[in-house]
């Protein structure tokens, strides 16, 4: 597989993340060459985001 076709999926999820960043108005994750971290903000998000789905199982569970 070439360099291109292995870069494709990250640039695809960078564009995603990038999007949604500035949809929220806010750095979700600390990127450095050697890792890319939860910032606190992006921590704060995840885990309204692991609520909300929780409460989609709930919901499904009960139907």
């Amino acid at each position: 597989m070439s360099s291109a076709g292995r870069s494709a999926p990250v640039a695809s999820a960078s564009g995603l993340i990038a999007a949604l960043e500035e949809e929220v108005d806010a750095t979700l994750f600390s990127r450095t060459t050697r890792a890319v971290t939860l910032t606190e903000a992006g921590a704060k998000h995840l885990m309204r985001i692991e609520a909300i789905l929780a409460e989609l199982d709930e919901a499904a569970v009960r139907s």
